[in-house]
């Protein structure tokens, strides 16, 4: 079983390029469906043709009620056993039951949790009061701005170049989720931004001999012109929280995501069709986008007042 894992790892990588990310979570999930198996049955090895339907269900519930469980892993995040294993099916078509069987799990779906607007004007400030180099500043400000004003995921943040928004009509195209392009559109302020944040960073960089392309680099001495890792994102959007609920200007812990969740209900609140909004969002499904469309009792009071 293990061998096959590793088999469908590959296949994953040549055959759909799969990104690194996405082949680590499926790694995760295979190697501990094998652990799980593995202590139930007090093997040293389990053969594939052996696993049950109940054997799947039961690596299920357990893995959700664990308490270190990865939350964006495929087991954590699906809704029903038929969407967590069809992504096995390639390397388990050995299974002696019918996927179509798969009882379905219900789960309660809460609303997105988004940054609000007054969320992000105190993070936009955190760069300017608790960092001494301006450079280093600007660009965690653009690291907080861009995302709430396009739809870019980290992953796709980081993959920025300053070449994209040098293009004129505020559009370029990105690598999205590490295997296909897709097109990506910026307001003119966003455009100012960073040509701005470009003439300052040379500035800072015209003695050294390199020639910067990324947008997102690192300055400090651990990792100094390298290209961030979603990681580094991570880490300055939970130190300029703990900060700012240190100085009561901030209630919660941000999350880079919520930006992401809040640029869709900006679209929402504007009044941007669905389909507009799963385009700009590049859902696969449509209905994921219909959840920012929720009908709340402050959007429905506006939505009555249009009635003439």
């Amino acid at each position: 079983m293990k061998n096959l894992i590793y088999d469908f790892l590959n296949y994953q990588k040549n055959i759909n390029f799969r990104s690194n990310q996405v082949l680590l979570h499926y790694k995760y999930d295979l190697l501990n469906l094998r652990q799980f198996l593995l202590y139930q049955y007090w093997l040293v090895e389990i053969d594939v043709s052996e696993i049950t339907m109940k054997d799947c269900i039961a690596f299920i519930e357990n893995y959700r009620e664990k308490r270190n469980a990865k939350k964006n892993t495929l087991s954590w995040i699906a809704t029903s056993q038929k969407q967590f294993f069809k992504y096995l099916q390639t390397i388990w078509y050995k299974l002696q039951f019918s996927f179509d069987q798969l009882p379905i799990i219900s789960k309660e779906r809460k609303p997105y949790d988004m940054m609000h607007k007054e969320e992000y004007e105190a993070m936009m400030q955190a760069p300017l009061l608790y960092e001494d180099v301006p450079i280093l500043a600007e660009r965690n400000q653009l690291l907080i701005e861009i995302p709430y004003k396009t739809w870019l995921r980290r992953a796709e943040l980081l993959r920025c170049t300053f070449d994209n928004f040098r293009s004129e009509n505020r559009q370029f195209q990105i690598l999205w989720k590490g295997w296909y392009y897709d097109r990506v559109f910026f307001p003119k302020e966003l455009w100012e931004r960073v040509h701005e944040y470009e003439a300052h960073l040379k500035e800072y960089t015209k003695r050294r001999f390199m020639e910067i392309n990324y947008l997102f680099v690192g300055l400090d001495n651990a990792n100094r012109w390298h290209q961030l890792e979603p990681k580094y994102v991570n880490n300055v959007f939970n130190k300029y929280s703990d900060l700012l609920m240190k100085d009561g200007k901030l209630t919660r812990r941000i999350h880079p995501h919520m930006e992401r969740h809040a640029f869709a209900t900006n679209c929402v609140y504007a009044g941007l069709s669905q389909q507009a909004t799963t385009r700009l969002m590049r859902h696969r499904d449509p209905k994921t986008t219909e959840w920012y469309y929720h009908m709340n009792d402050t959007r429905l009071k506006s939505q009555f007042d249009m009635i003439k």
